[in-house]
């Protein structure tokens, strides 16, 4: 169906020698065109042209290349405009393709539409977004071409146990003695199924984790015990924590990015000082739908705000302090240790796994339980467990597959360029 033609910066904002706007969508060849005063059709095609900046003076040139439908990352027509790098002229550009009709771009649109139109995989995705965000070089690295790769060779060694049973019930005397040969093609489908589920942990966007609650209640104590650090400041005074702390960390196996957030006066009591309101006010504002909240009060005696817990898509209640006093929920204290582990358990546990790292669990049961009906000599069975395994991966790793949570976190990660 017809999709508005959207724009956007493609390149850092800031000066440089190059900006980079990209335009896409049914129709954009024909509008670029117009902007820059080409004649009809000289974008038709996989084109490039020379063309003076709208609104610029003489001189200020941009490098128009064009893609058409079916042959651009999209999948639709598409423009990228290579202009002189200052944001004068990028914004220029953008403004003159708003008033002859783009919208600008929300973030991640171009990649959403190259995996509504087929152009991407769901991994690829996943994948995209681990480099796009910068988490590491590792894991840059990784996301470009790991979840492929891991998912190309789990496929592999799944085909390969499917054929050997198929082998197997087909030629049932003349394989007789073939016992260690198909154990050693398990393990190894074992194995693949494993990397892949570790690789796609690796790639999920991480949990947010936000530590709120009343002033005093060990917040910022539990994140730098969390984040293995010391990154906030602890303090005995109220109102410490101003602009919070923030990580990236592992717990319990899952990638999380943590916040500590200013605390909560008691009893509806305003903040004193218009900074510290402020800070409450933009933390709170961060926290989304698919959030974690960790809502921290001594002994559990303060329940959580309740704007908090209506914005967070999950809440923890933990009451700290517990070698002093003890509470409902989940008791913790920070000088003895109690409760770390469980609390460690629960934020790994909160979210729901996105479609990759789902499929990928489901894929290494799968393969599991056709183990066991081998052992039993359930050929017939196994191989059935194993055709229903590659289909779950065929499903994930197909383009135009439904877009799954994990696809829609990796593409709210994205800027509006991408």
């Amino acid at each position: 169906m017809p999709r508005d033609v959207i724009a956007a910066l493609a390149s850092p904002a800031g000066e440089s020698a190059i900006a980079v706007v990209r335009a896409g969508g049914e129709g954009c060849l024909a509008l670029v065109e117009k902007i820059f005063s080409l004649e009809e059709g000289r974008l038709a095609g996989m084109r490039r042209a020379l063309a003076q900046c709208p609104g610029t003076t003489p001189g200020t040139e941009a490098l128009l290349i064009s893609w058409p439908s079916g042959r651009s990352f999209t999948g639709e027509e598409m423009v990228e405009i290579m202009c002189p790098g200052s944001m004068r002229v990028a914004r220029g550009v953008l403004v003159s393709l708003q008033k002859a009709g783009a919208r600008l771009a929300r973030p991640g649109e171009f990649t959403r539409r190259a995996f509504l139109n087929g152009r991407l995989s769901a991994l690829q995705v996943v994948a995209l977004a681990s480099i796009w965000s910068g988490d590491s070089p590792e894991d840059g690295a990784e996301g470009s071409t790991g979840l492929e790769q891991a998912a190309g060779s789990l496929e592999r060694a799944m085909e390969m146990l499917h054929e050997t049973l198929e082998a197997v019930m087909e030629f049932p005397d003349e394989l007789a003695g073939e016992a260690p040969a198909m154990e050693e093609v398990v393990r190894t489908a074992l194995g693949e199924a494993d990397r892949f589920s570790e690789t796609a942990s690796r790639s999920e966007c991480p949990l947010r984790v936000f530590i709120a609650g009343p002033v005093n209640a060990g917040k910022s104590t539990l994140f730098n015990i969390l984040a293995g650090r010391e990154m906030a400041v602890v303090s005995p005074e109220e109102g410490t924590t101003r602009d919070g702390a923030s990580c990236r960390t592992i717990i319990a196996g899952r990638p999380v990015e943590m916040f500590d957030t200013p605390g909560r006066r008691r009893n509806g009591e305003e903040a004193p000082s218009r900074v510290e309101r402020e800070a409450v006010r933009i933390s709170s504002g961060l926290i989304g739908p698919d959030d974690l909240l960790l809502w921290m009060s001594p002994g559990g005696r303060v329940e959580p705000d309740r704007d908090l817990s209506e914005r967070a898509g999950w809440t923890i209640e933990v009451s700290s302090f517990s070698d002093v006093v003890r509470g409902d929920g989940l008791n913790l204290s920070a000088r003895t240790g109690e409760g770390l582990e469980a609390l460690r358990g629960a934020v790994a546990s909160a979210r729901p796994d996105g479609l990759v790292c789902s499929a990928a669990l489901g894929i290494r049961d799968g393969i599991a339980r056709a183990a066991e009906s081998i052992d039993a000599g359930e050929f017939p069975q196994a191989s059935e467990e194993i055709a229903e395994a590659l289909a779950v991966l065929s499903s994930v790793m197909d383009r135009g597959a439904s877009i799954g949570l994990a696809v829609e976190r990796a593409l709210a990660r994205m800027c509006v360029g991408k």
